[in-house]
């Protein structure tokens, strides 16, 4: 038998096309690539100088939210992506510079934790809580113009851009109305802050969240009942280990449904873990029986 060549030996070489590589998102971003995209539904500002210095002077101005927080959302993201958190967004669809005040903020955050209660209650998971508020001041237009009669004026692109009165005045976007949203936005996170630090969340007490505007007494009911067995449940736990547990944290986004139904049933010592996990709560003294920290005005603490 004669000797063949080593090359015949060798299994054919099989071809496999490579796919070019998918480049993230990130390897090319920077804080001014947006700029190369185009802007569409933009206001038209009139002088270019006045739109520099107000973009200068909020450039230097410290951020609303900080590196870690949006870390922490990104995280909790990719386990609602996982199925292990579900994701509750609600706010309006633009502020108004008139409603940064205490009692409509306040109201805001109510209705996001109410809705985030029955939504834990019903699922037994963890719910990310991202406002859609202390900063959404502006608003896409189709049109750039509106007309009344013969008049044709530009359209109110929400109060970080213009007023919404027509007039020729009124309707001028002024640059100057991105520091006021910046000021509002910054004591609107300010305040939700201080509810949260100060036992507004805290789930301990979730009948300070009023249902005023409910008007059905079936569903107030519902939700009653609800409340009261997360109660039961929490003293029970309490009477058994007590270990502090932890209250309610969230997000604020710019630019997202209506909540799920309540859920009929019973809540069980059980199913506090996932319930207590989306909670950051304030240390309760054992010895007098408060909270620590200073309540909001108007929150009773827990020995009052």
């Amino acid at each position: 038998m004669g000797l063949l060549a080593p090359h015949l030996l060798r299994p054919p070489t099989k071809h496999v096309s490579k796919k070019p590589p998918i480049e993230s998102p990130f390897a090319t971003w920077s804080p001014s690539s947006w700029q190369a995209f185009e802007a569409r539904q933009q206001p038209f500002f009139e002088d270019d100088v006045e739109l520099g210095r107000v973009l200068e002077r909020l450039a230097v101005l410290p951020p609303l939210v900080t590196p870690w927080e949006i870390n922490r959302l990104q995280q909790n993201l990719v386990e609602a992506s996982a199925g292990k958190r579900f994701l509750l967004q609600g706010g309006d669809c633009a502020e108004r510079f008139d409603e940064c005040r205490p009692d409509i903020i306040a109201n805001r955050l109510k209705v996001l934790l109410q809705m985030s209660l029955v939504l834990i209650y019903g699922l037994r998971m963890p719910v990310i809580r991202v406002g859609r508020f202390a900063g959404q001041y502006a608003k896409p237009r189709s049109a750039d113009f509106e007309g009344q009669g013969a008049e044709r004026l530009p359209t109110y692109r929400g109060d970080m851009v213009n007023a919404p009165e027509f007039g020729r005045q009124a309707r001028r976007p002024a640059p100057e109305r991105m520091i006021t949203a910046y000021e509002r936005s910054t004591m609107t996170l300010n305040y939700v802050r201080a509810l949260g630090e100060g036992g507004f969340a805290d789930l301990r007490h979730p009948e300070y969240w009023d249902l005023d505007f409910v008007t059905s007494d079936h569903l107030r009911a519902e939700y009653q009942a609800i409340v009261d067995s997360i109660l039961d449940a929490l003293r029970f736990t309490e009477a058994v280990s007590p270990s502090d547990q932890q209250y309610g944290s969230g997000f604020v986004l710019h630019k997202s449904r209506s909540p799920a139904p309540p859920v009929r049933g019973s809540l069980y010592p059980s199913d506090l873990k996932g319930l207590l996990q989306s909670f950051d709560a304030l240390p309760l003294d054992r010895k007098t029986n408060q909270y620590a920290g200073q309540c909001p005005r108007g929150v009773r603490t827990r020995s009052s």
